[in-house]
């Protein structure tokens, strides 16, 4: 994987281009963008989504899909064999981290530091792997 830098961080050439291209059109998005309601992007959320991103990017993790919540928070999410494992991004240093198994409703819930975030995904998919 080739991995350039820039000032805004890793850019094109990294696993991830397609998740930081979402994450600019999150940025874009303004107030009423879903059937009227919805709330743009926070920018607490926008910083952590593009750190959280580009840390996980730099681990060669798999790009998660992204999407923006209606109340400007943006979600990660991977779906690894029957367990859906989630990220939240809201505020600037800290991130929620989910794992829901599909069949048995089985979930954790971890508030994890940002500058902690590839460890923590990396064994959490480990987990759901296994």
């Amino acid at each position: 994987m080739e991995v350039r830098y820039t000032a805004a961080g890793v850019t094109s050439g990294s696993r991830y281009e397609k998740a930081l291209a979402q994450l600019e059109e999150f940025a874009s998005l303004r107030s009423g963008w879903l059937d009227l309601e919805g709330d743009p992007a926070k920018q607490s959320a926008l910083r952590s989504a593009r750190s959280g991103m580009q840390s996980l990017a730099l681990q060669a993790i798999r790009e998660p899909s992204l999407m923006m919540l209606d109340d400007g928070r943006i979600a990660a999410d991977w779906l690894v064999g029957r367990w859906s494992l989630g990220l939240i991004f809201d505020l600037d240093n800290e991130v929620e981290l989910q794992m829901v198994h599909l069949d048995t409703f089985e979930q954790d819930d971890w508030a994890v530091a940002l500058r902690e975030l590839p460890r923590r995904v990396e064994a959490a998919l480990a987990r759901a792997a296994s």
